[in-house]
């Protein structure tokens, strides 16, 4: 029961159930980005259709951490995100 998502700038992600309360997001063309979370995967498209259709990714995916909801947003991991935005440069 796999689930294809897009997000708001049209990064697509699969969104798959590993067990009922265990789900795994990845960037659909990059299968090695993804993220896994305690959550079933109803939980999950519940909180996606929320965050697509107006609430803020915050409120949707209250049960992700920021640098997850960070990935669902860009793309990017907490490590490439600090590097790409790092004072140190």
């Amino acid at each position: 029961m796999n689930q294809i998502v897009t997000n708001r700038i049209g990064y697509q992600y699969e969104i798959s159930p590993i067990s009922d309360h265990e789900t795994r997001i990845s960037l659909f063309d990059l299968p090695h980005k993804s993220i896994t979370i305690p959550y079933g995967i109803d939980e999950v498209m519940r909180a996606w259709y929320k965050w697509i259709n107006g609430h803020f990714i915050q409120d949707a995916f209250w049960f992700l951490s920021e640098d997850d909801r960070e990935f669902l947003m860009s793309g990017l991991s907490a490590s490439e995100f600090k590097e790409l935005y790092s004072d140190d440069k």
